[in-house]
């Protein structure tokens, strides 16, 4: 075996598939809305996402049920 100094890492892919949602691209104050006639916030899964991705992210999300669905912002 030879030893090599100095090749450089190649640049990584992402592996798995591409997000589903677009939570990564969310800055503070965007939000979205989800249609749909949800008794509860937690019953949104878009919201679900959300939370759970700023949770592993260090960003927090904001749900809040409005007129024919639930509106979600970025608030940090």
């Amino acid at each position: 075996m030879k030893i090599e100094k100095n090749v450089p890492l190649p640049e990584l892919k992402t592996r798995g598939p591409k997000p589903k949602y677009p939570w990564a691209d969310f800055e503070v104050g965007d939000s979205c809305f989800v249609e749909g006639n949800f008794k509860d916030v937690n019953k949104c899964k878009e919201a679900t996402s959300a939370r759970l991705y700023g949770y592993r992210n260090g960003k927090k999300f904001s749900t809040i049920k409005v007129g024919g669905g639930v509106r979600i912002w970025r608030v940090e």
